[in-house]
């Protein structure tokens, strides 16, 4: 029996164990196989030191390139998982035995038709500004990523109000419609922050896209540009504040009034496949035809397994809304553990909070509109300055934004790392893709789907020597 823990690089041996999941900013991993039991918050740790190969996880492949994240608690290595958030594993050495206990779940809790969207619009600042405190807890400087859009302003206007010196960062993102940067930064001269706009180099994909694939851990294949924001912030141990916890904890931006339609006439048929088509990335022209429907079929059916899980539940959507939320927890906070060793905080992980939030019905959140109110009212004068979320009304506030990844250096770049994906999955990329990427024919509805095809390139190159790889499902 060999029971391995490893918490950063400290390595340590036990007869019997409990792993705990509590926070989005620690991922613990763990696999039991044929009487071996290790976990630890370090994948590559994990692999490495394991006596034995791991089979590639092709469900968590199509996933992964057709949804932009992974579902449920899957991980790219068949038999390693992720401990659940809110549930402890309790492993018996004596009988070689996992179990899994609930300490606490969310899905238990349910709207309260009681409550009155003029009662939400007076409990909320408050209850917001409280979050905030408890997670700052005493601090006087904190540094705030700020990408001008909702979610990070609600968050910078709450820091403001309770007198925290502010440092702001923001960059380029890359999206190809309008900028955040201008808006960021009127919001923190209105607020008095000090603010640093770092540009973002023309090659940032090329620059950087490595050392963001050993970051976070091949979770995510949103933010590359985030290592490039990361490498401009302060050494100091300054708390690090996430923009999550505005519109992500009231759960609006990603619940349509299309899928509330649905939802509470139970018509989940229809709804699994309007969702399923709105959330997917244009990967069919980058993949051959012959894999296009099992990929589609395996990430789908991960899609319907959560669906499943929270039928019948009013909060439902919200959840649903918050693993993509959770996508961007993943990466931002894992850049604040491992790059500047800091915790990254918001008001997502204050449990009273999001509680709260849960008791609002959601009619009120859509139809209502109740976090734009929220919004309006908490933020004051910035709520003023326009977003990217906003149709353009030819103010200065709106830049139309190249699309950095399509230039030169980073779609070399990326032809590079996807042609070394053939030697591990042979005729799996369409014959044609690195030449459309070398001369620019490419499309920007593709982006994601590019970005995860060279992260699972990286991937497959990093961990050769410890997989077991048949080619494609075989």
């Amino acid at each position: 029996m060999v029971l391995l823990l490893s918490i950063g690089n400290r390595k340590r041996a036990f007869c019997g164990w409990a792993v705990t999941a509590t926070d989005s900013n620690l991922f613990i991993i763990y696999y039991h196989h044929k009487g071996e039991f290790a976990f630890s918050t370090n994948l590559q740790w994990l692999v490495k030191t394991s006596k034995r190969k791991f089979s590639v996880n092709y469900s968590a492949v199509s996933q992964f390139l057709c949804l932009r994240h992974l579902f449920g608690d899957e991980t790219l290595f068949r038999g390693i998982r992720r401990v659940p958030q809110g549930e402890l594993l309790r492993f018996f050495a004596a009988e070689g035995k996992l179990h899994f206990i609930p300490f606490f779940n969310y899905l238990s809790l349910q709207p309260d038709p009681r409550v009155t969207f003029e009662q939400v619009l007076v409990e909320g600042p408050d209850r917001f500004t409280a979050a905030l405190e408890r997670q700052l807890n005493g601090a006087s400087k904190v540094v705030l990523p700020l990408s001008g859009g909702y979610d990070s302003r609600m968050i910078a206007c709450g820091l403001h109000r309770l007198g925290v010196d502010l440092l702001t960062y923001t960059t380029h993102k890359d999206y190809g419609l309008t900028t955040d940067t201008v808006a960021a930064a009127a919001v923190a001269a209105l607020l008095g922050a000090t603010h640093h706009n770092i540009p973002l180099p023309t090659n940032y994909f090329a620059r950087f896209h490595q050392r963001k694939c050993r970051l976070v851990q091949f979770e995510t294949s949103y933010h590359p540009w985030i290592v490039n924001l990361l490498s401009s912030m302060p050494e100091e141990p300054f708390p690090c504040f996430d923009g999550l916890g505005g519109d992500a904890c009231l759960g609006g931006s990603e619940i349509t009034a299309q899928f509330w339609e649905l939802w509470p006439k139970e018509r989940y048929k229809q709804f699994e496949k309007i969702y399923f088509r709105w959330y997917k990335t244009g990967f069919e022209s980058l993949v051959c035809p012959k894999y296009h429907r099992e990929i589609n079929v395996l990430a789908r059916k991960k899609v319907v397994a959560e669906i499943d899980r929270i039928k019948g539940n009013p909060n439902g959507l919200i959840y649903l809304g918050l693993r993509n939320f959770t996508r961007r927890a993943i990466s931002l906070s894992t850049f604040g553990i491992l790059g500047h060793n800091r915790p990254v905080r918001t008001p997502f992980l204050d449990y009273a909070f999001f509680e709260w939030s849960l008791t609002i019905p959601v009619p009120l959140k859509i139809q209502d509109k109740v976090y734009s109110h929220l919004f309006q009212n908490y933020t004051k004068e910035t709520s003023a300055i326009p977003t990217t979320h906003q149709p353009s009304d030819g103010s200065h506030y709106f830049q139309k934004s190249p699309q950095l990844w399509r230039k030169h250096p980073n779609r070399v770049y990326m032809a590079k790392m996807i042609k070394r994906l053939a030697s591990f999955l042979p005729k799996f990329v369409a014959p044609d893709l690195t030449d459309r990427l070398k001369k620019g024919k490419v499309h920007g509805v593709q982006r994601d789907a590019f970005f995860a095809l060279t992260d699972l390139a990286y991937w497959f190159t990093t961990y050769q020597d410890y997989l077991k790889i048949k080619e494609w499902m075989k």
